[in-house]
């Protein structure tokens, strides 16, 4: 008969159960041991992996923040001299329309000056009795400047002296058409005056009812003495004709 030195029983040591129990959980606590130990190590280097993984994942942020900061002041400064430089181009395009203006007004002065002259010269020419040296000079100063409606009514001045009635009627009417004269728009005493010097013309032209329809028109924009003097005139000439119908 065997004898189990390690739990007394009787059977032989190898074929004891329970020291065959306790072999098992010393061994299943060896390689629990083990795996923890293992486990742990892992652990430990999925955490250090993580930190480095995380530290290179700032580094990129950084990097990529960096880049952007950079990017940024670049276009920036861009902007900047772009900005600057535009500026500095309006500054010389403005000179240089100042510049330009300015001669501009010169050459519009230059030119009005030179009108002056022509035109004074025709009232002198008008006055001494040079009709047809007015007349040209006349045309000068419309070449310089149309807009004036004192040149056409001289012009039909002369042309009543001359006996052109036709040709100044035409001058008479032009001058009642300018509604503005050297940049000032002209008022109802102009066209007035322009109407009463048309009803004269017409007159002259024996046509006595188109006379008087002009000064009634003439009258309506002034309320001059003048005009109802020649209004009351027209009337009286027309009465004996219409006596003799």
């Amino acid at each position: 008969m065997s004898y189990c030195f390690y739990c007394g029983g009787d059977h032989p040591p190898g074929y004891c159960p329970l020291q065959a129990q306790d072999q098992s959980i010393k061994s299943l606590s060896n390689q629990t041991s083990t795996l923890e130990k293992i486990g742990h190590l892992n652990v430990s280097a999925i955490e250090e992996n993580g930190k480095l993984v995380s530290s290179e994942i700032e580094n990129i942020v950084t990097n990529m923040r960096s880049s952007e900061t950079a990017i940024s002041e670049g276009f920036e400064n861009l902007l900047n001299e772009i900005s600057n430089n535009h500026y500095a181009i309006m500054r010389k395009m403005e000179r240089n329309i100042e510049v330009l203006t300015g001669i501009c007004e010169l050459f519009k002065n230059s030119l009005y000056i030179e009108y002056l002259q022509r035109y004074n010269e025709a009232v002198n020419n008008f006055r001494d009795g040079r009709l047809m040296k007015c007349l040209e000079t006349l045309e000068k100063a419309e070449y310089l400047k149309s807009d004036d409606y004192r040149i056409y009514l001289l012009r039909g001045h002369t042309y009543v002296r001359l006996d052109k009635l036709e040709k100044a009627l035409e001058s008479f009417e032009e001058a009642s058409m300018i509604t503005v004269s050297n940049k000032i728009e002209v008022n109802d005493s102009h066209k007035g005056y322009c109407l009463y010097l048309i009803s004269r013309v017409y007159f002259c032209m024996e046509n006595i009812e188109t006379a008087i329809k002009k000064i009634r028109e003439s009258l309506k924009l002034v309320n001059d003495p003048v005009y109802n003097y020649q209004y009351a005139a027209f009337l009286a000439y027309r009465q004996p004709k219409l006596l003799k119908e």
